[in-house]
């Protein structure tokens, strides 16, 4: 029956649209009703040395709640303090950190409280790798605390946090014996950036740069009989070890919890025909094209893939939340799982390639990037079926993944019902030989 159905379902091309295929081509098919096999996969999430800060908490009504906070080192290029003058004496004056704003998701009208806390744990940022699941230890006194909505952050990017002087007395203090970098990392470990908002509370995530505009800052003195002269010496984040700690609660979404692990997967049959896909908290979508070999072997394997584009449309609400600006597709396994070759550090993972570059390649990948205009991402996937057709691949499944998925909570909703006119839709122009 789902055989008779696709085949009813295929028909001469009257509309190729697109510019695809000339429209007097002969044996030229059209079909958009192609089933597409559709799953929700918990991906692991990489944060180490993430390029954004990510604190805060947020409640999505189709996604649940998200909670970030951040963990990162902060250290200079030398702990060196500036005294021209030999008999002048070096003051302590303040130690303030400045973070510069790049990013909100959620809520941005009520106010959160943040707190900043000295990492604790031995060797806490040492590890090689780490993900969304991690967190280290770190002191339950804050060192500071400051209190903003997202619209003032928004407004004014640059925040400074006076922290605790009992903490700037002692860099301070190691800084007048310039004690070397790894010795001063053995002493401030770093610092952990939380939100002190509870479970529920629907405010946002803000994403605060790691570039030299978020930077830690010693102020002190040089005072001499005659002058007083201030002087500063300045640490930054982008020198140290870093990475983001993001949980998501989904109890009461369509997800339920069944995603436990990474690489748990759940079928759209369980989630209402939706599937999806945010970054952060790694939520990928999974899809294969379980029909495209039976379309091969009622044709007798005289088939050949003119053209085959994958188009998303991002269903109605979107607006009120950041899209992923684009998206890109792995190549994956049984185990949902991107494949990859390689090991250790020369280890590759296979992402699709751009259409006319080398599909083998690595150099070229295909990124989709969202069209506003007419709400939907479209990726041309025409040489992947095609090599897919001819056995050159045998992996039949593609993991759907946003960009910048360890630095932002960018989400979309995938409606996945075949007969629904915002569904995902396989549109395939293909060739019969006689």
């Amino acid at each position: 029956m789902a055989l008779s159905g696709l085949l009813l379902a295929c028909e001469p091309s009257k509309d190729i649209g697109f510019g695809l295929v000339p429209q007097n081509e002969v044996g030229v098919i059209f079909t958009d009703t192609l089933s597409i096999e559709t799953s929700t996969i918990l991906g692991e999430v990489i944060t180490s040395n993430t390029s954004t800060l990510l604190v805060g908490r947020y409640q999505d009504p189709s996604f649940g709640g998200v909670r970030a906070q951040t963990f990162f080192q902060i250290a200079a290029d030398s702990l060196f303090l500036n005294q021209t003058n030999s008999s002048a004496t070096l003051v302590y004056d303040s130690l303030r950190l400045e973070l510069s704003r790049i990013y909100s998701y959620g809520n941005e009208t009520l106010p959160q409280t943040f707190s900043l806390h000295r990492i604790t744990e031995e060797n806490g940022l040492e590890r090689e790798e780490f993900n969304n699941a991690n967190s280290v230890a770190f002191d339950p006194a804050s060192l500071a605390t400051f209190t903003k909505t997202g619209q003032e952050l928004r407004d004014a990017p640059l925040t400074i946090v006076r922290l605790s002087d009992l903490l700037g007395n002692e860099i301070f203090g190691m800084a007048q014996t310039n004690t070397p970098r790894t010795e001063y990392l053995q002493n401030f470990k770093g610092l952990a950036l939380v939100s002190e908002a509870n479970p529920g509370d629907d405010v946002n995530i803000v994403g605060f740069s790691t570039g030299f505009s978020t930077r830690m800052v010693l102020y002190y003195s040089e005072v001499s009989a005659d002058t007083t002269t201030q002087r500063t010496l300045s640490f930054f984040i982008g020198i140290g070890k870093r990475f983001n700690q993001i949980d998501s609660e989904r109890s009461t979404s369509l997800l339920g919890n069944s995603l436990n692990f990474p690489f748990d997967g759940v079928s759209i049959s369980q989630t209402d025909s939706l599937a999806f896909v945010q970054a952060g908290v790694g939520l990928q979508t999974k899809i294969s094209f379980p029909t495209l070999e039976q379309l091969k072997q009622v044709n007798n394997n005289s088939l050949a893939i003119n053209r085959a584009e994958l188009v998303i449309k991002a269903p109605a609400g979107s607006a009120d939340f950041y899209l992923p600006p684009n998206l890109v597709f792995y190549e994956s396994d049984a185990s949902n799982q991107i494949l990859t070759v390689g090991e250790d550090e020369n280890e590759i993972e296979l992402i699709l390639q751009q259409e006319g570059r080398n599909p083998f390649g690595f150099t070229d990948p295909l990124i989709v990037t969202f069209d506003a205009r007419n709400e939907e991402y479209r990726a041309d996937i025409t040489t992947y079926l095609q090599l897919r057709l001819t056995g050159i691949k045998t992996n039949p499944d593609i993991l759907i993944s946003p960009t910048g998925f360890a630095s932002s909570l960018n989400r979309v909703l995938i409606n996945a019902r075949k007969s629904s006119p915002f569904g995902m839709k396989l549109r395939l122009f293909y060739t019969v030989f006689k």
